[in-house]
């Protein structure tokens, strides 16, 4: 293993998060033994009979929980390992695979093979780590392309310090605030900590080469209004860090921070969205997920927020929720269904159980620059072409280009460089008459594999630049809130007694319906190669 690597895995070894799934030895390596940060997760079973510190024992109840890791370090031992068959924890800077000769190791390594020779991780070496009961080998994989935090991983020197920042930020005027755990500026506030800096997009350039050039041993991550850093997507939605900024105050160490109002509402954003069940906040549906021991008592500074902005709420992770869907800061769905990949609370409070019936609803967006180029009639008449239906479209006026800029995600509007071509200006509504004619069990799985090809093709015949001219939900619970705000509430109405007069009235010819049934032969093959894999996979993870 490389000397840098290794020492920045002995690094996170000591004072970042540490996940250990499947472990199983009764002691853990005498290198975590003083980080906070550890947790180890185990079924129930064996919760009863392993002898590691039981503070530090949490449960999952599915293998597939683990792919979800955003711990900088997940080890896979016993089943877990099984896991990397089907799965990569690619959120996380390293994984470690306990070397040991058995059948869990035989199930993983198929399917690390396969991420190894497509170039998606690299194999760093075997780490051999003491405990007190004797040593133990794990070999150090690293994710190729980390599904994280893109934010460069900044720092500081300490030379410059924390104070040396803030002054700079200071002279040179840069919009920007610290985010959170402020109040001990210049200090940070625990050992192992960093500053999480949001600035102005046109700031972030001139910080990060500050940073760069004063690199050292303080990390710093920056985020800015609209660049999509946080995992594709942009940290806060980009009118929420808009806010934040504008209405900024003066804080410690003459630094920048929000103001109480945004101080709560974007912790809370944070610890909800962000984290999940790691912030330890309480949870109402699943209490026995959340981390009994964070890295930063997030419940407690929610509460001295709350108190300080004149916010009587009940600190668990279901009420903050509530409260930020009020207060219109909680993401909306297309935001919440990328989050959810990685965050496992947002998985169970939103998408869990089946909110809306999938009957191949879609909305399709189409943007200034394709109306400007007049394709918006040919984009429609190519959508029909693809046998579906369109029930309604409108193009924007100025107020409501405004109004589904703001609360519709759409791949992040605002981050192109081409002035406002990328914008939305156009809806269309558009439902798969497969649902209504089709008579397969398993077309209900497939109207989002439907709607996905029908954007590419859509984008493969219209599109000429890296910017798509079109976005489009993938699923028909997207559908309905793209509907919402696109359309008014006559509007909604008018698509909904469509919908259900599909089935009845529209009438397809002979000829062209078995033309129809005969385009969904792949998807049959598809669902029934799908069910048979996964079948296999759910027969040796168990």
């Amino acid at each position: 293993m490389e000397k840098q690597k290794q020492q920045d895995l002995i690094e996170k070894l000591s004072k970042g998060t540490v996940e250990f799934y499947s472990y199983q030895d009764d002691s853990l390596p005498d290198i975590v033994t003083d980080n906070h940060g550890v947790s180890v997760f185990v079924n129930k079973e064996a919760a009863e009979s392993i002898q590691v510190n039981k503070d530090l024992l949490r449960t999952y109840s599915d293998l597939s929980e683990i792919y979800r890791s955003t711990a900088d370090i997940c080890f896979l031992d016993g089943k877990a390992k099984r896991v990397l068959l089907a799965k990569f924890p690619d959120s996380c800077e390293y994984v470690l695979l306990r070397l040991s000769i058995d059948v869990d190791l035989l199930v993983a390594l198929p399917g690390l093979l396969r991420r190894y020779m497509k170039g998606k991780v690299a194999v760093l070496g075997k780490l051999i780590l003491d405990t007190k009961d004797g040593s133990q080998s794990w070999l150090v994989i690293k994710p190729r392309n980390k599904q994280g935090n893109s934010t460069g991983g900044f720092s500081i020197s300490k030379e410059v310090g924390v104070q040396g920042l803030l002054e700079y930020l200071r002279e040179e005027r840069v919009n920007y605030v610290v985010l959170r755990f402020y109040d001990d500026l210049p200090n940070l506030h625990r050992d192992g900590g960093d500053m999480d800096l949001l600035v102005a997009d046109e700031d972030k350039e001139k910080v990060a080469k500050f940073l760069v050039d004063n690199r050292g041993e303080i990390p710093v991550e920056i985020f800015s209004v609209s660049d999509p850093s946080y995992r594709g997507i942009t940290y806060y939605p980009p009118p929420l860090a808009k806010e934040i900024l504008d209405n900024s105050v003066d804080g410690p160490a003459k630094s920048r921070i929000p103001a109480p109002k945004e101080a709560f509402l974007s912790l809370a954003y944070h610890a909800l969205y962000h984290k999940g069940f790691d912030a330890g906040i309480r949870s109402k549906i699943s209490p026995d997920k959340v981390n009994k021991k964070p890295k930063n008592d997030y419940a407690a500074k929610l509460s001295v927020l709350a108190s300080t902005s004149g916010v009587d709420i009940d600190i668990t992770m279901e009420d903050l929720d509530e409260y930020l869907a009020e207060a219109s800061w909680r993401p909306k769905l297309d935001t919440l269904a990328k989050i959810s990949f990685k965050n496992k609370w947002v998985w169970e409070r939103f998408f869990s159980d089946k909110k809306s019936e999938e009957i191949g609803l879609g909305v399709f967006i189409i943007k200034k620059k394709a109306l400007k180029e007049d394709l918006h009639n040919e984009i429609v008449a190519a959508i029909e072409k693809e046998n579906f239906l369109v029930l309604d479209q409108k193009k924007f006026n100025e107020d409501e280009k405004e109004h589904v800029t703001k609360h519709l995600r759409g791949g992040n509007w605002t981050q192109h460089k081409a002035g406002d071509d990328f914008l939305p200006a156009a809806a269309v509504v558009v439902l798969d008459p497969h649902g209504a004619h089709a008579s397969f069990e398993y077309i209900e799985e497939n109207t989002g594999s439907r709607m996905r090809t029908l954007k590419e093709r859509i984008r493969n015949k219209f599109d000429d630049d890296e910017v798509s001219l079109v976005h489009s939900t993938d699923n028909t619970h997207e559908s309905w809130e793209y509907i919402e705000i696109c359309f008014s509430d006559k509007g909604l109405q008018e698509i909904k007694t469509k919908i259900g007069k599909v089935g009845e009235d529209y009438k397809v010819p002979l000829g062209k319906k078995i033309k129809m049934k005969l385009k969904l032969l792949p998807y049959l093959f598809r669902s029934i190669f799908v069910r048979l894999k996964s079948w296999v996979i759910k027969q040796l993870l168990n």
